[in-house]
């Protein structure tokens, strides 16, 4: 992690180990107004729902007495990567806990039954199109009618929407709250934090390079937002320092009236059990509770900013001029691309730049850049539009050796970006594991002859399995192929989806470039004309492109 992220933490860190000294209350005995919501087996203890990166199974991480949570067992095998899950709560009023599923590609809702006895209902409940929704999560009695409602922000608007529950496990036509939320990429229910009689939600935004959390605290007038009491909480303590980028509600496990958390450092896999105050809002009490997390992804809803330089649910090109000035060119949901902004350009001379998604673990956007002296270096993203480009984080040296450094996705299944490198000489292709902290570890071959193939992209999820995959022209017949990935790491055969690429020369990867749910990647044309490719999800094939800029053949595409 960079220092000064981790500063700026230990800096709110302490702050808040200074008011839990200051003020320290005695809770009331009987009090547990926060009892689990995620309790999927019926044994009164909140549970965890995470989907294995490795092979895309859902597992269940069954709570314990003491706060920990016991060996997984197997809900489900394969076919969960690449979705969008929360652990809901009970929706359909019948004492056991549920799960929400959202399909990107449509917009269409599925709500897993608990039976509560570890497990789902053999039938699924297909729910209403909830439309282009980014971010979502359900455990949260919004209006206090005691059914559990849902909320939501939508890709491309500033507003929160939600959709009250009506007990049943359908939810009514999404109603419109003020404030602005485009900056959201994480959503968790927390249950009544403050005992006010409402339930809260909290919120990450990343407008402090993805240090903390935010809470949106409601109170029984605030229908407009006007009522919304706005408190930062960080989740560091300032002595174990994790860096939180998944976390999930637990409920009052321990009848002290405080709510417990649990989140995953995204730097070291750590599992951590924290808890909230009821009277001032701060976490205390950072317990480590497991290892390996990394490994999953909890069941809940967060957005993938991994090419959204400025944070704003759109994804953005990074792009060097010929003379190494730097420039972030915005993206739109309609697929176009807004004025440039000078980043600056980077103080030693450069000759390779790739978007590198999240490499440091912070929830922001990274780059790798190589020098002329052949080192690897991060350019750490800062969020917003950030700041000038800068050389951060050494890598290492003798990088001059290979003739394509390519990232921005997870290529092994552990939850960390990683590097994807062609050498030269060759033409073997080395995967170098991500560390989640800006850092990578030891290097393992997948792939032989690539020296045969020019254009390679790690374009990441094409066909919505849950593994990165790699798009390559081979140079003998001028057609593309997607390779795709394997989710333990590793890369499929070939498979062809397109002739007559002879006519571009660079390829970049930009995610869901225009919001519809699917993978999407540019390409530059000899003419200078930047074409968009939409992905169609499926077997990695396109649905259409179109042109979406011209000028761009002076330019370095990242």
């Amino acid at each position: 992690m960079h220092t000064r992220s981790r500063t700026l933490m230990r800096t709110a860190a302490a702050a808040a180990t200074g008011l839990l000294a200051a003020a320290s209350f005695a809770a009331p005995a009987s009090a547990q107004e926060n009892p689990p919501r995620n309790d999927y087996n019926g044994d009164g203890l909140a549970d965890v729902v995470a989907v294995r990166n490795a092979d895309a199974a859902l597992l269940l991480y069954p709570g314990r007495a003491d706060g920990t949570f016991g060996e997984p067992s197997l809900l489900a095998p394969a076919a969960w990567g690449g979705l969008n899950l929360s652990m809901a709560g009970d929706l359909t009023s019948d004492g056991n806990a549920d799960l929400i599923e959202l399909d990107y590609e449509t917009g269409g809702m599925i709500v897993r039954f608990g039976d509560g006895a570890g497990g789902f209902d053999s039938f699924d409940h297909v729910g209403m199109p909830l439309g282009d929704i980014e971010v979502f999560a359900s455990n949260i009695d919004h209006d206090g009618d005691g059914h559990i409602d849902l909320l939501a922000t939508r890709r491309h608007d500033t507003r929160l929407f939600v959709f009250h529950g009506n007990g049943d496990g359908t939810f009514d036509a999404p109603v419109t709250e003020a404030g602005d939320f485009h900056q959201v990429d994480l959503i968790v229910g927390t249950g009544d934090l403050d005992f006010d009689g409402r339930d809260d939600f909290m919120v990450r935004v990343n407008d402090l390079e993805g240090i903390g959390f935010q809470v949106y605290r409601f109170h029984l007038s605030g229908r407009d937002g006007s009522d919304w009491e706005l408190t930062d909480l960080g989740l560091s303590d300032g002595v174990t320092d994790p860096f939180i980028s998944q976390v999930t509600f637990l409920g009052d496990t321990d009848g002290d009236g405080d709510t417990e958390l649990v989140g995953v450092d995204g730097e070291t896999g750590e599992l951590w059990r924290m808890s909230a105050s009821q009277y001032i809002t701060f976490i205390y009490d950072h317990t480590l509770i497991g290892t390996g997390w990394d490994r999953n992804t909890i069941a809940e809803a967060s957005a993938d900013r991994a090419y959204d330089v400025d944070m704003n649910s759109t994804t953005d090109l990074f792009a060097r001029t010929s003379s190494g000035q730097a420039y972030i060119y915005p993206g739109h949901h309609s697929g176009a691309i807004g004025s440039r902004i000078s980043m600056g350009s980077y103080s030693t001379a450069v000759d390779y730049v790739e978007n590198a998604g999240d490499f440091d673990g912070d929830n922001l956007p990274d780059r790798l850049v190589r020098t002329t002296t052949g080192e690897l270096w991060v350019d750490h993203g800062w969020g917003y539009f950030g700041a000038p480009v800068n050389l951060s984080t050494r890598i290492g040296g003798g990088w001059n050796t290979m003739s394509a450094i390519l990232s921005g996705s997870d290529y092994n299944g552990d939850g960390k970006h990683d590097i994807v490198a062609r050498e030269a000489a060759t033409g073997n292709l080395w995967l170098y594991p991500g560390t989640g902290d800006g850092r990578h570890g030891v290097r393992t071959l997948i792939g032989t002859g690539w020296n045969s193939m020019s254009l390679i992209t790690t374009v990441g999820d094409l066909d919505h399995d849950g593994a990165a995959d790699v798009i390559a022209r081979k140079n003998a017949d001028n057609c593309l192929y997607w390779f795709a990935g394997k989710p333990a790491g590793g890369l499929k055969n070939g498979v062809k989806i397109g002739c007559g690429w002879d006519v571009m020369n660079t390829i970049a990867a930009v995610g869901d470039y225009n919001g519809d749910g699917d993978t999407d990647w540019v390409a530059r044309h000899a003419n200078g004309n930047l074409y968009l490719y939409k992905g169609a999800g499926g077997q990695g094939l396109y649905s259409s492109y179109t042109v979406i800029g011209t000028g761009w053949g002076g330019l370095q595409i990242a």
